[in-house]
């Protein structure tokens, strides 16, 4: 759920969804305006179809391509308004997890059984990282787990009345018993025991990941790519802890101190406006700090011996892709859940032990950073690169539902 409340164009995703699974192009966007700053507006027009506008946009017969749904973020639920104004398809697209998708559509059982809002009481020592509570159980398909794992709008609600759970509530109530397939940017094979539970219960789920550059691209000129050429093989740790969480300087500190110790070259990804100033002048030279890479081309190169992530969902498939086996450092959202995923279910990797407030130290960084590369863990994250990559080639679970969605589109029987 990397960056929610966004309208997906899967012909022109700014994470290179578009080349993914075959490069079939299905999808448009009208408006990615958020559910409060106004809808789009339909007029008179030529076709069979009215003409839709958006308020600051251009009316659809306008678009180079002739457009024949609307491909919109599960969380952006005033897209079906849309859709059914200008009489067009409409496909919801949840950017993660089968098992996060779950805990969303099912957040009515959540709230009845007690676990949302979590109870002030739960949480050790009042702060909001760790609790004291019960497993959750009661989501079919996805086996227990704790309380904290729920996406960050859930766990952290303090009311019932909170907007976020109200927002996310509204988005889910029409999802379930429709016919029009749900895109989830995952891999069956990986969730198969969710994704069968979901459709059991009436949603008509279809995993469609990785939506990646799949074919290799030419190598860009970039300066760490040149940096990494200079290393030896499966030899530099790759940090990147996403774009919107930021690291304290105290964690800043941790962390780089746990990579000089860890005696490995790193390539850390820090934006301008982070903490960079924390770190002292021997732990940046024992690597490269950068405030962007191109990340693909960096988890493909032969000098990455382990990522260090915040586990968002983009960059989780991404490692996966290229069989990269993680350090997983979950910041937010619903990247606890990604990272129980990445630790326990597919053990392509280590969780990074954490204090009661979340914060961790420069020895648990190091004990992470010397486990992660023992050979078990590549070995898996090779496992998982398999399977990701046989569901997107022809024939495979990922490509026969874009296959079988673009028959939809086109009226032909899948």
């Amino acid at each position: 759920m990397d960056e929610k409340l966004r309208t997906r164009a899967v012909e022109d995703d700014e994470e290179g969804a578009g080349a993914g699974a075959g490069g079939a192009c299905f999808g448009s966007t009208i408006s990615s305006r958020g559910p409060h700053q106004g809808h789009a507006k339909t007029c008179a027009g030529n076709g069979s179809h009215g003409s839709e506008v958006a308020e600051d946009g251009l009316p659809l017969e306008t678009l180079p391509l002739r457009v024949s749904c609307i491909v919109a973020d599960c969380v952006a639920p005033w897209t079906k308004e849309l859709a059914d104004a200008a009489a067009l398809l409409h496909i919801p697209f949840w950017t993660s997890t089968a098992a996060s998708f779950s805990m969303s559509a099912h957040l009515s059982l959540l709230i009845s059984y007690g676990h949302v809002p979590v109870k002030t009481d739960c949480w050790v020592q009042g702060k909001k990282w760790m609790l004291d509570a019960p497993l959750i159980e009661c989501i079919p398909g996805v086996p227990p787990f704790p309380v904290t794992d729920l996406p960050g709008e859930f766990a952290q609600a303090e009311t019932l009345s909170d907007p976020c759970l109200q927002f996310l509530a509204a988005a889910f109530e029409y999802k379930k018993g429709t016919a029009t397939p749900i895109l989830l940017h995952s891999v069956y094979e990986l969730e198969s025991q969710v994704f069968d539970a979901l459709q059991t219960q009436g949603f008509a789920v279809k995993a469609v990941g990785p939506l990646l550059c799949h074919s290799v691209p030419q190598r860009t000129n970039h300066e760490s790519l040149r940096w990494l050429e200079m290393q030896a093989a499966s030899s530099v740790i790759y940090v990147a802890l996403g774009t919107v969480s930021h690291l304290n300087p105290k964690e800043a500190l941790a962390l780089g101190h746990g990579l000089q110790a860890s005696g490995r070259p790193f390539l850390w990804v820090m934006r301008r406006d982070e903490v960079l100033h924390a770190l002292p002048e021997a732990v940046r030279g024992c690597g490269m700090i950068l405030p962007w890479v191109p990340q693909e081309e960096v988890l493909r190169h032969g000098a990455i011996s382990a990522f260090f992530s915040h586990c968002g969902w983009n960059s989780t498939l991404e490692s996966m892709w290229d069989g990269v086996p993680m350090v997983a450092c979950p910041l937010g959202m619903e990247q606890r859940s990604n990272a129980r995923r990445i630790v326990e279910h597919w053990k392509m990797g280590v969780e990074l032990k954490r204090q009661v407030d979340g914060s961790f130290t420069k020895e648990a960084v190091e004990e992470a950073l010397e486990e992660v590369m023992k050979p078990t863990y590549r070995n898996a994250a090779a496992h998982v690169k398999e399977i990701a990559r046989r569901a997107a080639r022809e024939g495979g679970t990922s490509h026969s539902n874009l296959i079988s969605l673009t028959h939809l589109l086109h009226g032909a029987p899948s």
